[in-house]
């Protein structure tokens, strides 16, 4: 499990650009399967769900203008996520991973106006480089 700030969102491109931005506390729940169980390098692939909890929204219109539009998004994403994980041995108990995973948004999530004719979903694809601190026996 992780908690994730992201922030996720779209540009409509054009002589007059709009960008919205939209912030989560994102908590993905991946269940992993081991390609190989022990040894110094221990590549994985894991699916599940992940729960985004929106924090704020913005918008920028054509003349620079900023402003708060987070009462026309959903203040939850449910999404399902995949992914694939390399990580090798680092110290005891310590590895090094490279985990890339995409994330599809189940929840349509603008509830503004003509949100009958809008269907917006979030799609992101992550790549994380880290280092992991093991707990338990089998780590």
């Amino acid at each position: 499990m992780d908690v994730l700030f992201s922030q996720k969102g779209a540009k409509q491109p054009g002589t007059n650009t709009f960008t919205q931005r939209i912030n989560y506390l994102d908590i993905p729940l991946a269940f992993r399967y081991f390609l190989t169980t022990s040894g110094n390098f221990r590549p994985n692939i894991f699916v599940g769900p992940s729960f985004g909890f929106k924090l704020n929204a913005q918008a920028k219109n054509p003349n620079m203008a900023v402003s708060d539009n987070s009462q026309v998004f959903a203040n939850s994403d449910i999404g399902l996520l995949a992914g694939f994980q390399l990580n090798w041995r680092a110290g005891n108990r310590q590895r090094f991973l490279i985990d890339t995973r995409y994330t599809y948004g189940m929840t349509d999530i603008y509830i503004g106006p003509n949100s009958a004719n809008i269907d917006t979903h979030n799609s992101v694809f992550t790549v994380t480089v880290g280092y992991g601190f093991g707990i338990g026996r089998n780590y």
